[in-house]
């Protein structure tokens, strides 16, 4: 009896076997700090914190288990999220025949999804966008501009079709007439790239290092190539030129980067918002994201609240010579922000985050677009990953909501029983989860 009593308390408060709320580390958003930087100056700052009771921190791996089959979803909830915002306004406003101003968020939407592509590698929603932006201006009689967007629509997906018992008659000859048309102006572009990365053409993988691809529709489109550790985005335009053009296109590689980062201060505020919300509806087992970096020439640390969905007051402190030092120095005062239980007080809270490159933290970007395969993580029924992990001397478990009655057995605790699914493309597992025995 005493160990369901032990493991009916774990299961009912994760946290509880932990010294204080869970504060994830996940580097530093600072340029001149490559991901190897990045990581050094991680552990200083989890062995920073570790030293206090106030909370636990997690180590570089224990996010990543956290985080574990759900990195695509980040990147592009955080890469995509404005833009398909702007798409579905613009939808709505489309079947409420209010063309002008779906109009305006579409033509938005087609921009801010075109800047996610090189992160997110996914051009789905964009050629959504074109659509119906493309059936947009056909309502408003900009006819030449429609033909535009079908075709661009068209280079994108070219064997993607449109619901005829949805869209117009005209709409759907029109973007017929667009895949016509350009099917016989099918590109050749000679691909070079050291290595042998993996290489993407508008989010279809096609092979490995330099390779030649044929038939390329004239238009926009987006070359991603990732290797380990490194990656490279290239946004080709190919002209419409009879009996085809021939292009090289040569891919640098470079450090793995999930965007590049707005102009402004608010612009950079807003990004960095978007990213750690993500991040937060997304793990499991972290109460708490530390946020540091610098801008402006200013050492800035911030705390997000996942249980609050807050952001800290910040702490911004002009750079010295070694920003890394000053965050190790002066995390535990950030920590100060919190109260007695280890939550976010409303007085501490601030409705900004602060304004860092997102570009920059190369360890997250590793993390997050080149995830390093783990065994941990499970997928219960109707819920989501279950992790364990291990920390001065305690186990807590991470347990989805949905797991329905465990039941205890001779040498365990019986979770679950049925099919798992990992992810959405991952195989479907089917048998018991066992934790034990005692």
């Amino acid at each position: 009896m005493p160990h369901l009593v032990f493991l009916g308390t774990l299961l009912a408060n994760p946290a509880a076997a932990a010294e204080g709320p869970t504060v994830a580390v996940v580097g530093m958003h600072e340029a001149d700090l490559d991901a190897e930087a990045q990581a050094d100056a991680t552990a200083r700052i989890v062995d920073e914190l570790d030293g206090t009771d106030a909370v636990t921190p997690l180590t570089t791996a224990e996010f990543a288990r956290a985080i574990a089959g759900r990195e695509g979803i980040i990147v592009e909830e955080t890469l995509l999220a404005k833009g398909r915002d702007l798409l579905a306004t613009g939808k709505s406003s489309y079947n409420n025949a209010l063309d002008e101003e779906a109009l305006f968020n579409l033509e938005a939407a087609v921009e801010a999804l075109t800047a996610g592509v090189a992160g997110s590698n996914t051009t789905r929603d964009l050629w959504e966008a074109w659509i119906y932006l493309a059936a947009t201006q056909l309502n408003l009689g900009q006819d030449d501009a429609a033909a535009q967007s079908f075709e661009q629509a068209a280079a994108l997906d070219p064997d993607r079709a449109l619901d005829e018992a949805f869209w117009a008659p005209n709409v759907v000859t029109q973007h017929k007439g667009a895949i016509e048309r350009l099917s016989t102006l099918g590109a050749t572009i000679e691909i070079e790239v050291q290595g042998e990365p993996t290489v993407w053409l508008d989010g279809v993988e096609q092979g490995t290092g330099s390779l030649t691809l044929e038939g390329v529709l004239p238009g926009q489109h987006h070359l991603v190539a990732r290797g380990e550790d490194e990656q490279a985005y290239e946004a080709l335009t190919v002209p419409a030129v009879e009996g085809g053009a021939a292009l090289s296109v040569k891919l640098q590689l470079g450090p793995p980067s999930l965007t590049t980062s707005g102009e402004s201060s608010s612009m950079r505020s807003s990004e960095t918002a978007e990213l750690y919300r993500t991040i937060g509806r997304h793990t499991q087992g972290v109460d708490l994201i530390l946020l540091t970096g610098t801008d402006d020439s200013n050492l800035m640390l911030q705390l997000y609240d996942v249980r609050s969905e807050s952001f800290s007051k910040s702490l911004e402190l002009p750079v010295a010579s070694r920003p890394i030092d000053q965050a190790v120095e002066n995390v535990g005062t950030l920590m100060g922000r919190l109260d007695e239980q280890g939550a976010l007080p409303a007085a501490q809270r601030d409705p900004k985050a602060v304004a860092l490159d997102v570009g920059s933290n190369q360890l997250l970007a590793q993390m997050l677009l080149q995830p390093a395969p783990t065994t941990s993580t499970v997928t219960p029924i109707g819920g989501p990953p279950v992790a364990t992990t291990r920390r001065k001397g305690t186990v807590w478990a991470i347990v989805g909501a949905s797991v329905g009655v465990a039941a205890l057995t001779a040498g365990g605790i019986l979770i679950g029983t049925g099919a798992l699914s990992p992810n959405d493309s991952g195989p479907t597992y089917d048998g018991t989860i066992v934790v034990g025995p005692f």
